[in-house]
Order: structure tokens, then sequence, then C-alpha cells
């Protein structure tokens, strides 16, 4: 279908939107606590980590756990932290509802990450088949700033899982209808509707 053809545009978020990165988050974690560390630990060092570096490496992690308790992690445990499967972190659900959705509207991807930590979530999981060359964004910079660069056409959508995100976009572009996925105490007002899972946008769409 071609562009002038279809209803609008739909911007995804990646990590916890159409990617499960709680629980590969927590997946990680214990991969780090089988060197012979605690989880309680491994949870707290994380928090450290997210607060010196705005965004998250694992190389990071790693050498802050070493420093901070004297400890190794193995190059086997940290080979497999950077190379195991991604796939079972997306349902099928959500790569059918991407299908589907794709049908009418230009779908594109507007992530904040590492580069090659952002890609290989994507292209593990094969959601990158759902998004047309060009239409992947992964960048390190705030995304109502990389939202600018994002040809949009006709009704335009932004769905994301962080509240404070979502309300920038919302502030910045108010001609976009944001949709803030998750349990968020949070009603729906002018631009921005709370559903409880992605499954749900269609509600919002039609």
């Amino acid at each position: 279908m071609a562009t002038q053809e279809k209803k609008g545009t739909i911007i995804f978020d990646l990590d916890d939107t159409l990617f499960d990165a709680s629980a590969l988050k927590e997946d990680i974690f214990k991969l780090l606590a089988s060197s012979g560390i605690s989880l309680s630990l491994v949870r707290s060092s994380y928090k450290k980590v997210r607060n010196q570096f705005p965004i998250y490496r694992i190389e990071n992690h790693i050498k802050l756990l070493e420093q901070e308790n004297g400890i190794n992690i193995s190059k086997d445990i940290q080979h497999h932290l950077h190379h195991f499967d991604r796939s079972p972190y997306v349902k099928q659900a959500t790569k059918e509802l991407l299908s589907e959705l794709a049908i009418e509207y230009n779908i594109w991807l507007l992530t904040l990450g590492d580069q090659m930590t952002q890609m290989k979530k994507i292209t593990d999981t094969d959601l990158v088949k759902h998004f047309d060359d060009g239409r992947i964004i992964i960048t390190e910079k705030a995304k109502e700033k990389e939202l600018a660069k994002i040809s949009l056409f006709g009704k335009v959508f932004f769905v994301n899982d962080k509240l404070l995100e979502t309300q920038t976009i919302a502030k910045h572009y108010p001609d976009v209808t944001c949709i803030l996925v998750g349990n968020h105490n949070l009603r729906n007002r002018k631009n921005i509707f709370v559903i409880s899972s992605i499954q749900y946008i269609k509600n919002i769409l039609s």
C-alpha cells in the first residue's frame, strides 16, 4: 500500500513496549549472580551503573561489579551475556499485531540505547522485518529531538512505556496522540491515552 493511501504514522518504542526488557534484565542479573554474588548485589550495582551512565552497557555493569566486589566475571559468562538469544522476549502476538498495523500505517521504531545492544534485540526477535528500511532509529539522544527527523504522515501516534518521556513528547508535539503502555496511574487526557497492554492499541487507533 503506497504511503499516500495509508491512514497515518505509528512510532513505537522498543523496551517494555514491544520487547520484554524487564524479563531480559532479570535473566542478565541471574547470569551475573552465577559468578557467586547475590541477586540483591547485582540489582543494587545496576542502579549505580544507571546513575553513572545515561545509557546502560553490560560492560560497565561487569566492571563495576568486579571493582567493588573483588570478583572476576568469567569469560564464559561474559560471552553468554553478549550472545545469548533474545528471541523469546517478544511475543508472537506482538509480531502479528505489527504485521496487521503495517498494512494501514507507516510504522517506525524509535529506541533509546546502545546501538549494538538494541540492534541485537531487534534482529534476534525478527522485529527488524516489520520496519521498512530507514524506519528504525536507535539513539542516545532525547526522543523528542529524534522525532523531529521522522517524516510524519497523516494521523500520528507515539507508543511508549515511560511516563515522563511520554509526557515530554505530548508537550512538544501536541498534535501527536501518545499511547502509554503499562500500569500507570494517569487518566486519559487530551493527547495521552493509557493501555495496559500493546494488544489494546487498536482501541485507540479506531
